[in-house]
């Protein structure tokens, strides 16, 4: 099924209760469901969401993505912070 959170910390919450294994692989389904539906308009999350599951690579790659799409939108502090994700 489908789970939807009001709010950020009842997702962390709820996400907490199910474990680590459970947590990262929710968001790993998570990041490549919005892969395959929103592609680089919503970059930023689903680097964030592999971030979250420890798939770093893949995150670092989405982060990247993200921060060009920001200075190409002249978002210079978000493009930088995204930028300096990627090289974590």
């Amino acid at each position: 099924g489908t789970l939807v959170f009001a709010h950020a910390l009842v997702r962390e919450a709820a996400l907490a209760e199910l474990g680590l294994a459970t947590g990262h692989a929710l968001r790993l389904r998570a990041a490549g469901a919005l892969e395959a539906t929103a592609g680089d308009s919503a970059a930023a999350e689903i680097a964030a969401q592999y971030a979250a599951a420890g798939d770093r690579p893949r995150a670092g790659s989405w982060w990247e993505r993200a921060g060009v799409m920001a200075s190409r939108a002249s978002m210079w502090a978000e493009a930088c912070m995204r930028c300096s994700l990627a090289l974590r």
